[in-house]
């Protein structure tokens, strides 16, 4: 994920963060898996690391923020049940990139 992380201070240097700086700053995003299509998956590092934001930058410049945790999200992702906004099609062969 050391890629994705310089993809997010690229995106910070060029004001595409929606202001929020690269982590560690405190409150920093913090990638932790992509898809094949191009999505990246973040976390908001605010507070304790439960309580971290997941935020979704995808392969077109849109952002969103599900407010739950990293397993609930991949279990609702996986099982078409999550409402997604600017996601590439699931019904295909999705697979996830870890670090």
């Amino acid at each position: 994920m050391f890629e994705a992380l310089e993809i997010v201070r690229d995106w910070w240097e060029n004001d595409m963060s929606l202001g929020i700086p690269p982590y560690p700053a405190p409150g920093g995003l913090l990638p932790w898996t992509d898809t094949d299509g191009g999505d990246l998956f973040l976390w908001i590092t605010t507070g304790e690391p439960d309580d971290w934001t997941v935020t979704v930058a995808t392969r077109g410049g849109d952002w969103w923020h599900y407010q739950g945790g990293a397993v609930q999200f991949l279990a609702e992702l996986m099982d078409d049940t999550l409402e997604p906004w600017e996601l590439a099609d699931l019904s295909g062969d999705v697979r996830l990139s870890g670090s």
